[in-house]
């Protein structure tokens, strides 16, 4: 089937107006696919006004929890049989009962994007429902090999993995070396090394660990 003509339903909870690197992910994401299949997405409240173009959006209640996931399931499971997707992908961990539920009632194959979270968080519940769920999808794509390990050691099995790493859009002209030393002067680090990280400063993600060792 030639990829324009492919069917792809994104179910997530982690979109804009929320704010954080797993929403402009997804968001990004139902940006690119869209340039090469047909992409609906079924959100949380508020993202249809910040979709990307020609993406429709559904919309479910964003809190409390248990209502989100009711709302986007049934949503999500009446988009896919009536519209017929090809995949449906889930845009975490979180989503991915949604998806393959939706899947598996309309013929589709269920994917989800997994980050570190949705393989590590302790709650009992999470545990015993959401981890099956993730080892019954047809593709687990990982956000980095470190992620894939991960994935590995709850049982995810090889021939089901991928990983796809997060990236970035660059500038079209490099900054200017003028610019690199305003940049140094304003902030005194004129000679030192710096260490740049593009996202939240948790104790899970390391930095503070490294810059100790530092």
């Amino acid at each position: 089937m030639p990829a324009e003509h492919r069917r792809i339903l994104l179910v997530t909870r982690n979109l804009p107006p929320l704010v954080g690197g797993m929403e402009r992910l997804n968001w990004h994401m139902a940006e690119e696919l869209g340039k090469y299949a047909q992409v609906q997405v079924v959100g949380p409240a508020g993202s249809a006004q910040m979709a990307p173009e020609n993406i429709a959006i559904t919309e479910a209640p964003l809190k409390p929890l248990w209502r989100f996931l009711l709302v986007a399931g049934w949503r999500t499971l009446r988009i896919a049989r009536s519209w017929r997707p090809d995949i449906v992908l889930a845009g975490s961990g979180l989503t991915a009962p949604l998806a393959l539920i939706a899947a598996r009632l309309s013929g589709a194959k269920a994917a989800v994007y997994v980050h570190g979270l949705d393989l590590t968080v302790k709650h009992p519940i999470y545990r015993a429902l959401w981890r099956p769920v993730l080892r019954r999808m047809d593709q687990v794509i990982a956000n980095s090999s470190a992620t894939r390990t991960l994935a590995r050691r709850v049982g995810i099995a090889q021939c089901r993995l991928a990983v796809v790493n997060p990236g970035v859009t660059l500038p079209e002209q490099p900054v200017s070396a003028q610019k690199c030393r305003e940049f140094r002067q304003a902030h005194a680090i004129e000679g030192r090394p710096v260490l740049l990280s593009v996202g939240r400063l948790t104790e899970r993600k390391g930095l503070l660990e490294f810059v100790t060792q530092a």
